[in-house]
């Protein structure tokens, strides 16, 4: 498989910050960017997806955002993340559909990859994010002060925060009603950090706590086992987000070392 050109998915969205002056913004422009750089989008309905591009001839861009997106914060990452197909693929393909799997993909398709690192530079610009997460603690709370400051969803900004915040050894896990694991995202080279999906979680989480009790749970030690294959006898720091509209669960690990 053809590796993803991380470095040009974010020097694509750095330049374009510089260009619309934008590059210390905590709440990125994003739609003027989009129209100045030729593509319009709309709130619609759609089905399958929650978002999709078209090019026409003339290289003018429509993305289409799925009105069934709740959070401002995501149909701006999903905004982001079209615009950086965009720019990205020209000659890729004319019309692309994404899902949200394809927004949480950091793994399997590098043209997917590259799309959300160029969401994650533009919306959350590494010059001023890297910074102010290295001054805020791990915490849903704390992430979550963040997100606001730079208008996307908590899920974006723990996402970027793993990338450019100061724990090194830090896992966000999604995990879906069925109780399994749809997807996980740790820091680029931390291979041994990645949860599975499709995995189901282990009676011995604070996941599976937080499922039985339909609520968030505060951060709690657990085997490092319980989540990875490789635990090394090591601990791990386990905190719960339960989100009642999704009847969804996101589980932030970090890693306990002496």
């Amino acid at each position: 498989m053809q590796k993803p050109q991380i470095i040009r998915a974010q020097g694509t969205a750095f330049n374009l910050l510089r260009k619309y002056a934008q590059d210390e913004a905590t709440a990125v422009e994003l739609e003027a960017i989009a129209f100045g750089e030729g593509m319009r989008f709309a709130i619609e309905p759609l089905s399958g997806c929650e978002a999709r591009l078209v090019r026409d001839a003339a290289g003018r861009g429509f993305a289409r955002i799925s009105d069934g997106i709740r959070e401002a914060g995501r149909v701006r990452f999903a905004l982001a993340h079209e615009l950086g197909h965009f720019m990205l693929h020209v000659g890729k393909s004319q019309t692309r559909a994404c899902t949200s799997g394809d927004m949480t993909d950091y793994r399997r398709s590098p043209m997917e990859i590259e799309a959300n690192v160029f969401a994650g530079e533009i919306l959350m610009p590494r010059s001023h994010f890297k910074g102010m997460a290295e001054r805020t603690g791990s915490s849903f709370e704390e992430i979550g002060l963040l997100a606001e400051k730079f208008n996307v969803s908590l899920t974006a900004a723990i996402l970027r925060y793993i990338d450019l915040g100061p724990i090194d050894e830090m896992t966000l896990v999604y995990i879906g009603s069925d109780r399994r694991v749809k997807w996980s995202k740790g820091r680029e080279g931390n291979w041994g950090l990645w949860v599975e999906a499709g995995m189901e979680v282990s009676k011995r989480s604070m996941a599976f706590c937080a499922f039985e009790a339909s609520d968030s749970v505060d951060e709690t030690s657990v085997d490092a086992g319980v989540w990875f294959q490789k635990s090394y006898g090591l601990e791990v720091r386990e905190q719960c987000l339960f989100m009642p509209d999704y009847g969804s669960i996101l589980s932030m690990l970090v890693i306990e070392r002496e």
